[in-house]
């Protein structure tokens, strides 16, 4: 092939000023347009643009600190910050910022140096060029970086070939040294030069430059081509602009830069005009030298002339070398081009370079779409003519080789008629005619019939026999090896498209040499195994043969992409070849095989059943033996599931296909298994397939009662049953308990959980949205005998499923009573649990629903036996209900006579509560406030009042009676108590102390403090008299009412009390000190105590104006005369309109 360098030689004295041509630049901005209005963005600014979620702002931002951060030591950090801030004030649409955030994120993990070159290279990339300096330093920068790029991807060896295209090839330096580029070895820097004497001449700069021009107008401008109407003024004016800064004048105007019509509209950029400007300013600025006839060359070319004469002496010397450089000529006429085209077709036999010529006419495909059959019909006639010429046959066999657009046989045609044998044609071949001439035959291949022309399959047969041959044979793996630049593909991924001649070249290869070119991987991460799965499935077999398992190993389990191995395209494109692709192997290489997860956590198995591939899942089961498709079923996926589970969600088919091929014991395993998920397979089946549960009730591991019961009661199905009763849907659970059969449905009821309840309580205890006839079917299934047995079996808690029953549904309690006989039903209420309760205490605290139930067939002296019942803690039921169930206290009352109902009452547990006790002391939510307040006089209802009163004086163990509890815990009740006494009783049990010390007024006061209204009235029924008595009360430390009130917030209370006391009685009770020296009055001026500003001025008005606490302050009405006699009347005596305080609502009533 003719070498450029001579090819230059012909064209006169054209050639690169080689003391300006590497001209470095100066270093351009980026245009942000207007001012931004962040200039300089912080660390924080940067993360949050590049962050799409706050895992990744938590990363960023501690890289980002790492490289630019207030306390990072990298030197270039400024600059970092220049360029990053530069770039985010920059304006951009949704797409572009995008594309910026995935640049800017790259390697921002790793070293500084690196991110710097990564961020430079980003930056550099939005610099827009405006001077023909900048043009061509940028053409010089991709030269290097495509030549860096095809030795390594590492950012630190590209910064290596930027540095050493800065010393050389003037490339604008970079403001950072990298300590980690090291510099280039002899193969590196030749691959540079040879790159910049191939590439970096005249003519293919000017090419170059033209298109850059050109590229630059159409995404910077908004330049796109001839336009039917006219360009915008803007447009128009800023082409305009650019053209006079690219070109260093001025005084260009639009006539100049454009082509107008007659009506002035603007079509299009005058591109003769242009380019001559440009070559007039590469040699004016001295970058090239041209000679005379060379600038005469290129101003008659580019002149307005309507019909040039291509023949004319001032084109011959340059015509067929234009050719080259398809941008120079691309804006011609149509016919200009094609007068060039067929001039050099003319003058081939004075050029002698026919190879040259095909290329160059191969580069003008896009210009000739219309005439380029015409011309193909030239290039073989061409051929037919230089093999009549006996022209060398080398030449020839190029010509050949770049036919692309005309079909095979012509080419073949012409081999037909050579003189010589093919195989000493061949050996005339350099090896770059033989790569072209074979990879020109391997690609006319129809993909769609996996075919190649027969034509095509006889040269190449040609072809392989002489690679074969001794000469050739050592080479042969280098040659197979050869890799196109273009698409990254070497000659063996193409053999693979003709089986014969690969079959021949492989077994001149040994293992290790075919694994070498089969493991070798396109730009597309494509292997050789990979292009065979997708576009030559037939050379599968002829790849795989005796190749080692090892080898077959490595292969399949290849990375084509993050998510994807090998393995994983031949399952879901070629299923029906995996048999080829794994009949060699191991099952501990299979299950590795399948085993293996890409970066998302997905198996090849898991990725076929999510896709629902059941034809490849099939294929792959039949292959698989039963132990490995059992190991494979085991394995966890990343979604947390194993993948039996997610074949029975997703595939269900396969299930039903393979299942019964497995053993009882793998049946079990798999059917039980789990792993973090609440659930296994059994349960989804249960659950949500039953269709499917009827097939596994008929496998073998349901034939072993054994394993059934292994099945039926593992920890998560059983265990469901009490962590879940919310969401877990008995309907299907005894929907399996149906198609049990009795022998293991006793079995399973019996069962023991680790809750250590049986599962039949634990059915009864969550068969609350069952209707009552599932458990009556169930129990109809069991003899009577074993149905009382399992009704009577305790839990670890010594309770039954009687007991379960009334705690958790009520509905079930008959049916499970109702299959005792009426002799056994009182024993069996009768019998205790572990807390001393029979039946009906344990109603009198869960649920009074079933006390009906349990009375139905019971006597009146064993219904009493059951009430009288006292547990360990000396509750009898009365207790028990007035504390919990107060609704069940009428219907016990109605089968007690009055001696029986006050020998109740009057018992008392181990910590001295009685009924009347605990129905003062506990509030239960459901009830309304009048209920419970009735359940006092309803435990008193029809007593005399020497029982009434013997009642209420009962105290616990804490020396408290009814009336200090309700006082302390439930004022509400206490107006209730009382009313059933008479005034010495009432002054009796208001005076008296528990074992503190305390009166119930003084417990009133610490525990309810602002709810003391109902204490006001309670008092307000005393005499004065009796009512002072209880206020000079004093507790053990001597603290009386006054004090307590005070001290516990309850000064509104006092004011009350002490309205109608003289001013000395007053401060006789406020001046009262405790033990500890503390009286009311010095708590009062003591300003950390809290209580309201007015009531405190109230009580001191007193001591400081000798007034009482009502006669002083303006903010309270006067009081009238005889407030003291109308104030403590009896509610019922005084009017509301009338009264200070009026009682509740739940007073009024008593």
């Amino acid at each position: 092939m003719l070498e450029l360098r001579k090819f230059y030689q012909i064209l006169s004295n054209m050639h690169l000023n080689l003391s300006k041509c590497y001209t470095s630049p100066e270093l351009a901005l980026p245009d942000l347009g207007d001012e931004p209005s962040n200039p300089v963005i912080s660390v924080d600014q940067i993360a949050s643009f590049l962050a799409n979620n706050p895992a990744e702002l938590q990363t960023f931002t501690k890289c980002l600190h790492e490289h630019i951060g207030q306390d990072a030591s990298f030197p270039a950090k400024n600059t970092i910050i220049t360029y990053l801030s530069t770039l985010l004030n920059l304006k951009l649409s949704g797409s572009e910022k995008i594309s910026l955030k995935s640049k800017l994120i790259e390697g921002i993990e790793h070293c500084s140096n690196g991110y710097y070159n990564r961020v430079e290279s980003v930056y550099q990339s939005f610099v827009r060029p405006t001077k023909l300096t900048q043009f061509l330093e940028k053409y010089r920068h991709t030269l290097i970086e495509q030549i860096a790029r095809n030795f390594s991807d590492d950012v630190h060896d590209h910064k290596a070939f930027f540095l050493y295209g800065a010393n050389h090839y003037g490339l604008i330096r970079s403001q950072c040294d990298d300590p980690h580029a090291v510099d280039l070895n002899e193969e590196e820097i030749s691959s540079v030069d040879n790159a910049f004497e191939r590439k970096y001449t005249p003519l293919k700069v000017l090419n170059e430059l033209m298109l850059a021009i050109k590229d630059e107008l159409h995404h910077a401008y908004g330049y796109f081509g001839f336009c039917t109407k006219t360009y915008e003024a803007g447009t128009s004016n800023a082409i305009l602009t650019f053209f006079q800064t690219l070109l260093v004048n001025n005084d260009i105007d639009i006539q100049d830069v454009f082509i107008l019509d007659d009506e002035y509209w603007i079509k299009e950029i005058n591109w003769p005009w242009v380019t001559l400007q440009v070559i007039q300013q590469l040699a004016e600025q001295l970058w090239f030298s041209f000679s005379v006839e060379e600038m005469a060359f290129f101003t008659e070319l580019y002149s307005d002339t309507p019909s040039k004469n291509f023949n004319d002496v001032i084109y011959e010397p340059y015509i067929f070398h234009l050719l080259e450089a398809p941008a120079l000529i691309a804006f011609l006429a149509k016919k200009d081009i094609l007068a060039i085209i067929h001039i050099a077709l003319q003058k081939i036999d004075a050029t002698k370079t026919i190879v040259q010529l095909f290329d160059q006419l191969n580069s003008l495909d896009s210009l000739l779409a219309d005439d380029k059959p015409s011309l193909e019909d030239k290039k073989l006639g061409l051929i037919a003519s230089w093999q009549q010429q006996n022209t060398h046959m080398i030449d020839l066999c190029h010509a050949m080789s770049d036919i692309t657009s005309a079909d095979f046989h012509p080419s073949w045609y012409v081999y037909k008629q050579l003189t010589r044998p093919l195989g000493e044609f061949l050996e005339l071949l350099t090896k770059d005619t033989l790569t072209n001439l074979l990879w020109r035959s391997l690609s006319k291949y129809d993909k769609t019939t996996h075919t190649l022309s027969p034509e095509a399959q006889k040269l190449n047969l040609s072809i392989a026999s002489y690679l074969t041959s001794p000469p050739c044979i050592q080479h042969l793996f280098y040659f197979l090896a050869t890799v196109n630049e273009d698409d990254d593909i070497n000659l063996f991924m193409l053999a693979i498209r003709d089986e014969k001649f690969l079959a021949i070249l492989l077994k001149k290869l040994n293992p290790w040499q075919r694994y070498s070119l089969m493991s070798m991987q396109d730009e597309q991460k494509y292997s050789v195994l990979v292009r065979a799965i997708f576009e030559a499935p037939q050379s599968l077999e002829i790849l795989l043969a005796d190749l080692p398992v090892i080898a077959i190993d490595a292969l399949l389990s290849q990375m084509i992409t993050p998510n994807h191995t090998c393995l994983d395209v031949a399952l879901q494109k070629r299923p029906h070849f995996l048999n080829l692709l794994l009949k060699n192997l191991e099952t501990n290489e299979k299950i590795k095989l399948f085993s293996m997860s890409n970066d998302q956590g997905f198996t090849p198995l898991s990725q076929l059943i999510y896709r629902q591939n059941t034809a490849a899942l099939k294929i792959v089961f039949e292959l698989l033996t039963i132990e490995e498709r059992f190991i494979l079923l085991r394995k966890i996926d990343m979604p947390n599931k194993h993948l039996f589970l997610l074949l029975l969600q997703n595939t269900p088919g396969i299930f039903e296909r393979f299942f019964d091929d497995f053993s009882s014991e793998q049946q079990l395993a798999l059917l039980t298994q789990t792993h973090k998920t609440p659930g296994d397979a059994f349960m989804y089946i249960v659950n949500n397939k039953p269709e499917l549960l009827t097939m596994v009730l008929k496998s073998k591991v349901m034939q072993d009662n054994a394993l059934a019961l292994r099945l039926l009661t593992q920890k998560t199905l059983i265990g469901s049953l009490a962590i879940w009763p919310d969401i877990y849907n008995l309907s299907p659970y005894f929907n399996l308990l149906e198609q049990l059969n009795l022998d293991l449905l006793k079995n399973l009821l019996f069962y023991q959980t680790a809750q250590q309840k049986s599962v039949f309580m634990q059915l009864i205890k969550l068969s609350c949205e069952i209707d009552r006839s599932s458990i009556r079917a169930l129990l109809e299934r069991l003899d009577l005998q074993t149905r009382c047995s399992l009704i009577l079996q305790k839990d670890s808690g010594k309770d039954d499923a009687l007991r379960t029953a009334i705690t958790y549904n009520s509905n079930v309690f008959p049916i499970l009573f109702d299959s005792f006989s009426r002799s056994q039903q009182y024993s069996i209420l009768a019998k205790k649990n572990i807390l001393g309760q029979n039946v009906l205490a344990h109603a009198a605290i869960y649920n009074d629903e079933c006390v009906n139930d349990i009375f139905k067939n019971l006597d009146q002296n064993q219904i009493l036996t059951l009430i009288q019942n006292v547990d360990n803690r000396g509750n009898n039921v009365l207790i028990l209900a007035a504390r919990n169930k107060r609704a069940l206290l009428p219907e016990l009352f109605n089968r007690l006579t009055m001696a029986q109902k006050f020998a109740l009452l009057q018992q008392q547990n181990k910590q001295g509560n009685s009924a009347l006790i605990m129905a003062a002391r506990y509030k239960l939510l459901d009830y309304c406030a009048s209920a419970f307040h009735n359940i006092v006089p309803l435990l008193l209802l029809n007593l005399d009042k020497y029982q009434r009163f013997a009642l209420l004086q009962q105290q616990d163990n804490q020396g408290r009676h009814a009336v200090k509890i309700a006082a302390e815990f439930h004022p509400e009740c206490l107006m209730a108590l009382l009313a059933l006494l008479d005034p010495p009783q009432k002054m009796m049990l208001l005076s008296q102390k528990d074992s503190k010390g305390l009166t119930p007024l003084m417990s009133h006061c610490i525990k309810q403090q602002n709810n003391t209204s109902y204490m006001v009235h309670v008092l307000a029924n005393l005499t004065p008299a009796q009512r002072y008595t209880l206020l000079q009360h004093q507790d053990p430390e001597g603290s009386n009412i006054a004090l307590y009130a005070i001290k516990y917030n309850a000064a509104s209370m006092l004011i009350s009390l002490l309205a109608v006391y003289s001013s000395g009685q007053i401060k006789t009770l406020l001046s009262l000190k405790n033990n500890a020296g503390e009286s009311a009055l010095m708590l009062l001026q003591n300003p950390t105590i809290e209580i309201t500003e007015a009531n405190r001025r109230k009580l001191l008005g007193y001591f400081t104006l000798g007034k009482r606490p009502y006669e002083s302050d303006d903010t309270v009405p006067k009081r009238p005369k005889n407030t003291s006699a109308r104030f403590f009347q009896p509610a019922s005596a005084r009017s509301p309109a009338n009264s200070s305080l009026s009682p509740p609502d739940a007073c009024n009533s008593y």
